[in-house]
């Protein structure tokens, strides 16, 4: 038989039992058996099964009797990363035998199967991600369920190093999960068990609403996991939102702001730490009557100038905060006493921190003066009366100049006539 041309040789990675696998194929030109001579040191060419070193023992064989014109012959418990040397051989049917020349091939080196990095993330109430990677592209088999005994499958053919799965349709409660993987090879690897917790839906009661004023409301409730919380609030004039990030299951939450004789609607709404959110019916609050002016709370004032000399200016410049938002104006009067003949304009935006600034004081003159605020109810508050005195007026350089000189000369023009009138 021909055997002359080059033989084929497929390589196959380590797998488990059978460790690293080649398919050596050839044809020839008549029916003929099939022999393949391997070994991992140079073999002699021919039809003997030696060594070049004489080592018949050295030299496997493996083979079929079948009569065929192609050849093909799979060698199997090869070692990874070694080098192999053979040769093929076909014995036709009166038995004479053709040969190939000598060849060799080096197996790849085994890479294990490993899987690393489970993580288990995006948990929410009924659902999770779940993701790992493996050593060597690979199929995935995903098995979970409330037991050990999983019960649930996922499996994917595509052959990846990374792998990712959303498992869905989950419910409260321990879920034990394990994931296989099988390489190109058919080596198998199966994970260690983990074991995840899907949180129950988060659920809003004994909802209270109390301490109801003009402008503020406690609102408090429970839930049955660690939430945040949260109160809506919807009004003709707006809406809003009020509360804390801390994770709690009894929630008290303080609402401030509010306007008197208003109707608000109240949602409550609370957050998990996995971002599953609970939100109660709505809830209608009406606040009372604003009945109470604003507190007028550390007043200050001082006195400052502009300019200099003669076109010196004086003003009163007035501070003060307020307990609500509230107006401001400053109303005075010269002199002591309980008549306010001017007063700052009105700043009628709503604050809790004032400044006024009262200009075109006169030098050298007594004021006195109250604070004006009033609230968005029209409620308004009265300081105290307070007094202030205004510098006397500055005189310029040229003046102090020409008094130091004038003022001794005129003192000597006025003995001298002093004297001449005695005589």
């Amino acid at each position: 038989p021909d055997v002359t041309a080059d033989p084929a040789v497929e390589l196959f990675g380590w797998k488990q039992d059978v460790g690293v696998r080649a398919r050596i194929t050839w044809d020839t030109d008549q029916n003929s058996d099939s022999f393949v001579a391997f070994a991992k040191e140079p073999i002699n060419s021919g039809s003997v099964l030696d060594t070049e070193s004489g080592n018949e023992d050295a030299v496997s064989v493996v083979g079929s009797p079948d009569m065929v014109t192609s050849h093909e012959i799979n060698l199997s418990n090869l070692e990874p990363s070694t080098k192999y040397y053979f040769k093929v051989l076909s014995k036709n049917e009166i038995q004479i035998t053709g040969y190939s020349d000598v060849f060799e091939f080096t197996t790849p080196e085994r890479v294990l199967l490993l899987i690393s990095g489970m993580k288990i993330t995006d948990i929410t109430n009924n659902s999770a991600f779940i993701s790992w990677t493996t050593s060597k592209i690979s199929t995935s088999l995903v098995e979970y369920g409330q037991t050990s005994q999983y019960g649930e499958t996922i499996e994917d053919l595509s052959q990846n190093t990374e792998h990712k799965f959303k498992l869905e349709n989950l419910i409260s409660g321990d879920y034990h999960l394990r994931v296989s993987a099988r390489d190109v090879d058919g080596n198998l690897t199966i994970s260690d068990e983990y074991i995840f917790n899907i949180p129950p839906t988060p659920t809003i009661t004994d909802i209270a609403i109390t301490d109801i004023s003009d402008n503020t409301a406690k609102v408090s409730w429970s839930t049955n996991v660690s939430c945040n919380s949260n109160v809506d609030i919807e009004s003709d004039s707006g809406n809003g939102s009020q509360g804390n990030a801390s994770y709690t299951t009894s929630h008290s939450v303080n609402l401030v702001g509010l306007s008197a004789k208003t109707n608000y609607t109240l949602k409550i709404r609370s957050v998990d730490t996995y971002g599953n959110t609970a939100i109660s019916e709505s809830r209608q609050i009406t606040t009372t009557a604003d009945l109470f002016a604003p507190k007028i709370i550390n007043p200050k004032s001082e006195i400052t100038s502009t300019g200099s000399g003669e076109n010196i200016k004086y003003q009163l410049i007035v501070s003060w905060e307020t307990d609500e938002p509230s107006t401001s104006k400053v109303e005075f009067g010269q002199g002591v006493g309980n008549a306010y003949e001017s007063s700052s304009k009105e700043e009628l935006s709503l604050n809790m921190t004032h400044t006024i600034i009262v200009t075109d004081l006169k030098p050298n003159s007594v004021y006195h003066f109250r604070i004006k605020s009033g609230d968005k109810a029209n409620n308004v508050a009265y300081s105290d009366d307070y007094t202030i005195t205004t510098p006397p007026k500055e005189k310029d350089i040229i003046s102090i100049i020409i008094n130091a000189i004038v003022g001794p000369m005129n003192d000597i023009y006025q003995g001298v006539i002093n004297k001449l009138f005695k005589r």
